[in-house]
């Protein structure tokens, strides 16, 4: 806030002036938020309100006020640039993609078999033909509908990712870092809250609306002047930083039944889950792949720069409407399905360049493989570790996702 002021006050400019001014707007800035909290919401209410949740909004329109003044400067650090896939890869991606289809398919046998009770190959073949055991299919029909919604959701992030990640030319890309999950997630929890009682539908209403809405505004304030890679990450922590605090403000406000439910679900867990909440997900991951199967030479090019596409005879608001649309839905669908899942969109589409290259026919299926496979693996993890206790998937991917975001910035700093 102070480095904003700076440019009306000259004396700022300078470092001591700076940070004694900067840390006499902390005082201020916490004090106020903590007056606001009980003036807002009475001395008594008020102590139960965290003045974090005031700090972090307005650290959040912060954020997006700085962002909008920095200027645009290409697209250094962009995909264009980044090595990807090895000789072998580019020329045999189908082995590479095959390879991932089968430890995906392994990690789905040991996310059926291994949990709070282990069981064997054959006692869920039994259950696919209706002979198991009472005990058995109780533990089967909670596991295996965990484990399909984890491979959906995982796969559903991966494409969403690589899809603005593509868009963006932003390596860092992704929608939890770019506040699309936090913000479809904060659309569910106020369908959780505001309905006395929600459906899947009700629920994937909600999220999409705050994922849309979410978009439009990361989107529309990262493109004044061109599409600037920090200022479209300054953005999305923005809007993350400021629909994670209105999350909060909503959970330490409601009852303890729906807190308690959105914290569970906030926490990106397949508990609960049903077949019937992973259709819709599951015939919309199909459209998706027979519209990307036929844009995925669009996507190539798109890749490249801004120029290149009007050159070709793509047309670039038509892809990127269709394509971004795409991202949005897959994104809101997952996190209604399993809840706030962060990093996937990060991630998979990295793992997936790195493996098989960045031709979009085989690096989409690819993202799709390892994201499927990354959830999976951290819902398992989740179930078997602390078992008969669990950890949620969300919180498993964020303990891989989290390093991973580090050393993408410390190698976008090297490149400096």
């Amino acid at each position: 806030m102070v480095r904003l002021l700076s440019s009306w006050l000259r004396p700022l400019r300078k470092q001591v002036p700076f940070i004694l001014a900067s840390a006499v707007c902390g005082v201020a800035l916490v004090l106020t938020a903590d007056v606001a909290v009980r003036a807002v919401f009475g001395p008594t209410s008020g102590v139960s309100v965290p003045t974090g949740v005031v700090t972090s909004f307005i650290g959040a329109v912060a954020l997006i006020v700085l962002a909008r003044r920095l200027t645009a400067s290409g697209s250094e650090g962009g995909l264009s640039t980044m090595k990807a896939g090895s000789a072998f890869a580019r020329r045999f991606p189908w082995v590479i993609l095959l390879i991932g289809v089968v430890l995906l398919l392994a990690a789905i046998a040991a996310g059926v078999l291994v949990g709070d009770q282990k069981v064997l190959l054959g006692d869920f073949v039994n259950w696919l033909k209706g002979v198991a055991s009472i005990r058995l299919e109780i533990i089967f029909d909670t596991r295996v509908p965990r484990v399909t919604a984890a491979l959906l959701a995982g796969a559903a992030l991966a494409i969403s990712g690589a899809i603005m990640q593509t868009f963006t030319r932003n390596p860092l890309a992704d929608p939890g870092i770019l506040g699309v999950s936090n913000s479809a997630g904060l659309g569910a929890v106020i369908t959780l809250i505001v309905l006395k009682s929600t459906s899947f539908t009700t629920l994937f209403a909600g999220a999409l609306i705050g994922a849309a809405v979410s978009a439009i505004v990361i989107f529309g304030l990262s493109s004044r002047g061109g599409l600037n890679t920090m200022r479209l990450i300054l953005v999305g922590v923005g809007v993350a930083t400021g629909t994670s605090a209105v999350t909060t403000l909503l959970l330490v406000q409601t009852d303890p039944w729906n807190q308690s439910k959105a914290i569970t679900w906030l926490g990106g867990s397949t508990f609960g889950a049903a077949f019937s909440q992973q259709w819709i997900l599951a015939l919309v991951l199909v459209v998706v792949a027979v519209v990307l199967t036929r844009t995925a030479r669009d996507l190539d090019i798109i890749a490249l720069d801004e120029l290149t596409p009007s050159i070709l005879g793509v047309n670039l608001n038509r892809s990127k409407f269709l394509h971004i649309s795409i991202a949005i839905v897959l994104a809101a669908l997952a996190t209604a399905t399993v809840g706030v899942i962060a990093f996937v969109g990060l991630v998979a589409p990295h793992a997936a360049r790195m493996l098989i290259g960045k031709n979009h026919r085989w690096f989409l299926p690819m993202a799709a493989t390892v994201g499927a496979l990354l959830v999976v693996v951290a819902d398992a993890i989740g179930r078997s570790v602390i078992a008969p206790a669990q950890i949620p998937a969300g919180i498993s991917t964020a303990i891989i996702g989290a390093p991973y975001f580090v050393w993408l910035l410390w190698r976008a700093r090297e490149k400096r």
